[in-house]
């Protein structure tokens, strides 16, 4: 950053240690300071951050009535009363009231999802063929995933599936935090195989008959296109903000 381009404050209220991480790498690779929410309510977070903030990067879920509210608490706070907000879903803009969020000065909402719809409903296709609605529900049952774990190559079967994660059954004891690469393969309908990365939160190990190990895992943001999608969101906001 030059000197006419000096470094700005960002508040990053984010749950999720990998995705806290990553955001406050691209605010920091932007030339900007992240000030970080502790695990605390969002409002008592920004009052513990204290003023001046340039930014304000916030989840939104498919029901976001929570944070909506908690936003509205947080602009009746005199000095956040214009701070820009800039929205990171999951599912784009789906369940979302954009008039909603324009009249709390959420100025634009970036899509951090790592399995596009089409490859979700590969899959439901081939799990739920010929069973009309259920085509689309995002609960699956033993849909074959090859999963990598540095050199290691096997199979385990999807017990859940949505745009931020799954559930995994396997033979292999994958311990938290490890970092795994999937594998989707459609190639019986003639379509390219899609791969998505992502880190283990939680496994147990389950009798059933035979040992095996349940998992869940969250994906990681889609590599380059989401680094660059935030980072433009991030310049674009602040340039407003002047």
């Amino acid at each position: 950053m030059s000197s006419a381009s000096p470094a700005k404050r960002v508040f990053l209220y984010e749950e999720a240690d990998f995705y806290r991480t990553r955001l406050s790498t691209i605010v920091s690779e932007c030339g900007h300071d992240t000030v970080l929410a502790d695990g605390i309510h969002l409002v008592d977070a920004l009052r513990a951050a204290g003023p001046p903030l340039a930014l304000m990067i916030v989840p939104f879920h498919v029901t976001p009535t929570p944070m909506l509210e908690s936003l509205r608490l947080a602009r009746e706070i005199d000095w956040l009363a214009a701070v820009p907000i800039l929205g990171v879903s999951s599912s784009g803009t789906q369940g979302l009231d954009l008039w909603q969020l324009r009249a709390l000065g959420v100025a634009g909402v970036v899509d951090r999802c790592a399995l596009p719809a089409h490859v979700r409903f590969r899959v439901s296709q081939l799990v739920f063929s010929g069973k009309g609605a259920r085509v689309n529900r995002r609960v699956l049952c033993d849909f074959p995933v090859k999963v990598a774990v540095e050199d290691e190559v096997f199979t385990a079967r999807a017990i859940t599936l949505s745009e931020r994660g799954m559930g995994l059954s396997c033979n292999q004891a994958l311990p938290v935090n490890t970092k795994v690469s999937l594998q989707f393969d459609f190639t019986s309908l003639a379509t390219a195989t899609h791969r998505v990365e992502g880190r283990i939160v939680h496994a147990r190990a389950v009798a059933d008959p035979e040992p095996r190990y349940e998992t869940g895992l969250f994906f990681f943001p889609r590599g380059d296109a989401f680094r660059h999608a935030m980072a433009a969101e991030v310049a674009r906001l602040l340039a407003m903000e002047g």
